[in-house]
C-alpha cells in the first residue's frame, strides 16, 4: 500500500506569507497505474499538486519527478523520456488565461489534451503541442523534475480544493495521466499510464504548516512500494 507524505515548503515561504500556504497531494505513477500496453513498460513518475491562496484564486504547482530509474515492473525499462502530465479539474475550476509558468521541461499548456486511448483531459503539460505524438526532444529524462504553476479560478480556498481534487481522483470522476517516449534501452517503446491508486492521505494547511516546521526545506519524502 503506498502513502502519500507531505512535500515541505521552505522556511522563507513560511515567514512570507504562512497563512496562504496550503497541502499537497502526491500521486504515485507505478505499478498500479493502468498502462496503455499490454504489459507496463516499467516507466514510471511521482506528481506533487500544491495548492496556494493568491488573490482570491488558487495557485496550482504541479512538480513532475521522472522516477523510471528508481522503479522495477513490467518490463523493468531503467530509461524514459517523460513527454507530458495531463489532468482533468473537479467542478467549478478553471483555468485562468496567461496564467502558466515553467521552470524548463514541459513548456507547453494544451487545453482540452487528447491523450488516446484514455480520451481527453482539461490541461496538459507537455514538451510539444501534439502531446499524442511528436517526439521527445524536450521531455523530462529519467531521474530529473520539472515544475508548473497555473491560476485556478474557484469559489474554493487551497485547502478545499486540494481536498476536491483528492476526492474526485480517487473516486473516478477526474483523471489524471503521463506519457512517455523513448521508453528502454534501444529507446523503441512507448508508454501511457493513467492513474489508478486506493487511499490518498492528503494534508490540510494546518498540518501542512505544523509538518514544514519539523521537516524545513528538505523537500518530498516518499515511501515506496518494492
Amino acid at each position: 500500500m503506498k502513502r502519500y507524505l507531505l512535500a515541505g515548503l521552505s522556511a522563507a515561504t513560511l515567514l512570507i506569507a504562512p497563512a496562504a500556504s496550503a497541502g499537497v497531494l502526491t500521486l504515485d505513477f507505478g505499478e498500479s497505474s493502468l498502462s496503455s500496453n499490454e504489459t507496463a513498460t516499467g516507466a514510471s513518475a511521482e506528481v506533487t499538486m500544491g495548492f496556494e491562496n493568491e488573490d482570491g484564486e488558487v495557485r496550482l504547482t504541479v512538480t513532475v519527478d521522472n522516477t523510471t530509474d528508481e522503479t522495477d515492473f513490467g518490463l523493468g525499462a531503467m530509461e524514459g523520456q517523460l513527454t507530458g502530465f495531463a489532468f482533468d479539474l473537479p467542478g467549478g475550476a478553471s483555468y485562468v488565461d496567461e496564467s502558466f509558468t515553467t521552470t524548463g521541461y514541459l513548456d507547453t499548456l494544451i487545453v482540452d489534451a487528447s491523450l488516446p486511448p484514455f480520451g481527453s483531459f482539461d490541461l496538459a503539460f507537455a514538451d510539444n503541442k501534439n502531446f499524442a505524438g511528436g517526439n521527445a526532444k524536450g521531455a523530462l529524462p529519467e531521474g530529473q523534475s520539472a515544475t508548473m504553476s497555473v491560476l485556478l479560478a474557484t469559489t474554493a480556498d487551497a485547502d478545499m480544493l486540494m481536498q476536491a481534487f483528492s476526492t474526485a481522483l480517487f473516486s473516478g470522476e477526474i483523471r489524471a495521466a503521463l506519457r512517455f517516449q523513448s521508453v528502454g534501452a534501444d529507446g523503441e517503446l512507448s508508454d501511457k499510464l493513467l492513474f489508478d491508486d486506493l487511499n490518498p492521505v492528503p494534508v490540510p494547511g494546518a498540518a501542512a504548516l505544523m509538518l514544514t516546521g519539523l521537516i524545513g526545506g528538505a523537500g518530498a519524502r516518499r515511501l515506496r512500494r518494492r
